[in-house]
């Protein structure tokens, strides 16, 4: 695991969301790890005594770590639900020293998968859902068509990384990202590990345009400031395959940022309107003036009740 000073991560999540979030942690959560193929995850247990309380497992967005959501977990905790946080391989408390931003999208998949089944495990009989912020709603849908015991999935946002939209919007270069990824793919398959700094690679400026915010998440020591240009081929390459929109049959929850400038709300809409097998409740939830990643606790509050009553319509909480 990362021998990086853990508890620095407390002045982000200080910062922008204030030391209540931080208590809850310290008060509710528990730091576990779970084996997948290659490794351990660090995942955070938020949990809860009501035998049927839903189990949520919540996968971070890109560079990120579990800890960066607290607002809407104990949003979901409030409201009766066991969450399950884990910081995907590569990212967060999960990464080691030789593999911090390395590891390529299915890598991610397959921990997520791991952390899914294991809470399956752990809680027989309990509803589980799968979640996931940014990238890591995609993530967490191709996690979730290869574990038939979850239940529902409840996402912020939903796309295809390949969607020319996303590149334009996400990439560092507009709408010449897409064409530039083609084009150093052989050398991406000479030398996949060659490091690629966030700053660079996306537009990461898109996430929040409060004064400070970007900076701070940049000092974060649990982010992933630097990938490779192999992770984001992965991305284009190997996950839009597992992105199979149409075979999804359970119910499912997109809410979307109107004022997404990372993520556009057409490029969602377009992988909602793909889900055509998807059992009722079936919600897309727009945002009004929310940015893809926001500074506030407000917007994390009133997710944590939309999805709250979305489990309740679907039958898998009780209010």
């Amino acid at each position: 695991m990362t021998t990086t000073r853990p508890e620095r991560w407390t002045a982000f999540a200080r910062r922008w969301f204030g030391d209540d979030v931080i208590a809850f942690h310290r008060d509710h959560g528990r730091a576990e790890r779970v084996a997948w193929a290659d490794g351990l995850v660090h995942q955070d247990v938020y949990d809860r005594p009501e035998p049927d309380a839903p189990v949520i497992v919540m996968v971070h967005g890109v560079m990120g770590y579990g800890r960066m959501l607290l607002p809407v977990v104990r949003g979901l905790w409030r409201r009766g639900c066991v969450v399950v946080v884990p910081d995907v391989p590569g990212c967060g408390l999960s990464a080691t020293r030789h593999d911090k931003g390395k590891r390529p999208i299915l890598d991610q998949v397959a921990g997520v998968e791991a952390v899914a089944l294991a809470a399956a495990e752990r809680w027989p009989g309990r509803p589980l859902v799968l979640s996931g912020v940014s990238l890591g709603a995609p993530t967490a849908f191709a996690a979730a068509l290869r574990v038939p015991a979850v239940r529902a999935l409840a996402l912020w946002n939903l796309f295809d990384p390949s969607d020319p939209d996303v590149l334009r919007s996400a990439g560092r270069f507009g709408a010449a990202s897409g064409a530039l990824l083609k084009a150093v793919r052989p050398l991406v398959r000479a030398v996949p590990g060659l490091p690629m700094p966030a700053m660079i690679g996306m537009a990461l400026e898109h996430l929040n345009d409060t004064p400070g915010f970007l900076r701070s998440l940049m000092d974060d020591p649990l982010i992933s400031r630097t990938g490779t240009l192999g992770f984001m081929q992965s991305l284009q390459l190997d996950l839009p395959p597992r992105l199979r929109w149409a075979e999804w049959d359970r119910p499912i929850l997109v809410l979307q940022p109107a004022a997404d400038r990372m993520i556009p709300p057409a490029a969602t809409e377009r992988a909602f309107a793909a889900l055509t097998g998807a059992a009722e409740p079936k919600r897309l939830v727009l945002l009004d003036g929310v940015p893809h990643f926001p500074a506030e606790v407000a917007p994390y509050e009133r997710a944590a009740e939309e999805v709250a009553a979305f489990l309740a319509e679907a039958g898998l909480l009780t209010r």
